[in-house]
């Protein structure tokens, strides 16, 4: 992915998103898969995914399109020149003139989206839905949250790092299946797993809701999927490649926050020195 532009405009727009930062956040905006193609390309929903654009048989481009028409007549974006507000200095990138100017919250939820120290997102299964909450979090701890539904529209709030893992938490844990107390950790073989055989693979073949947990930053990557079942959760590190057994625990409602809380850590643990 190229470096993306940012101006002063950018940085001032994505400073009082942050700035607006709560423990009961409100609902910036939702934009959708197109929307977002329109205004900064296909490459930034690379991790977020794009669910309606995928869909078999839609003309992405032509749908880009049409969005981005609806944003120009809904004064989203600007096109015409003198109506355009002084963008400022370039601070990130390149110098380069715009063809458009977009409205300065969306210019700052871009930038915040693009220059992330670290990204930690949840992509949950439940049926044969899929959705996904995802973190991009700033050096200083600011977090950007972006709730992807199952047909493609994106849904953008700005939590204080406590509220945004306790939705986290939540998001992964729906029905508040996470008890007062963890159980043990279990060991088996992975093929065990695959196969649904043996006591602990009947357990997790009770999984109502799956989800895939990652953290990725220019200097660590780590992965873990959690099953709630219809009694509990229960949390597994990914296995590394050539290892032929994986540990499952069953988490308390501590247990799943402190581990979500360190994967959060860990991902922008780097960034800090």
């Amino acid at each position: 992915m190229t470096t993306p532009t940012v101006t002063e405009r950018d940085a001032a727009g994505a400073m009082e998103l942050l700035a607006s930062a709560s423990d009961e956040p409100e609902l910036l905006i939702v934009l959708t898969d197109e929307e977002i193609v329109a205004l900064a390309g296909r490459d930034t929903l690379s991790l977020t995914g794009s669910p309606y654009l995928d869909q078999e048989g839609v003309d992405e481009s032509a749908h880009a399109s049409a969005a981005l028409r609806s944003l120009i007549a809904r004064g989203l974006v600007v096109t015409v020149d003198e109506a355009m507000e002084n963008e400022g200095e370039v601070v990130i990138g390149d110098a380069q003139d715009r063809a458009m100017q977009i409205d300065r919250p969306i210019a700052g939820l871009f930038m915040l989206r693009s220059t992330a120290s670290a990204v930690v997102h949840v992509t949950r299964q439940v049926a044969e839905q899929m959705t996904r909450l995802v973190l991009h979090v700033e050096d200083d701890g600011g977090v950007l949250e972006e709730f992807v539904s199952a047909d493609g529209f994106h849904r953008f709030s700005v939590p204080t790092r406590t509220a945004a893992l306790e939705r986290l938490a939540r998001f992964i844990d729906p029905d508040g299946l996470a008890g007062d107390e963890g159980g043990q950790s279990v060991t088996a073989p992975i093929a065990e797993l695959d196969s649904a055989e043996g006591e602990l693979a009947e357990t997790l073949a009770d999984t109502r809701t799956l989800s895939v947990l990652t953290a990725v930053s220019a200097t660590e990557a780590s992965q873990a999927t959690i099953f709630a079942t219809s009694g509990a959760v229960y949390a597994m590190d990914t296995p590394e490649e050539g290892e032929s057994e994986a540990t499952v625990s069953e988490q308390s409602a501590t247990d799943l926050r402190e581990l979500l809380g360190e994967v959060l850590d860990r991902s922008t643990r780097g960034t800090e020195d």
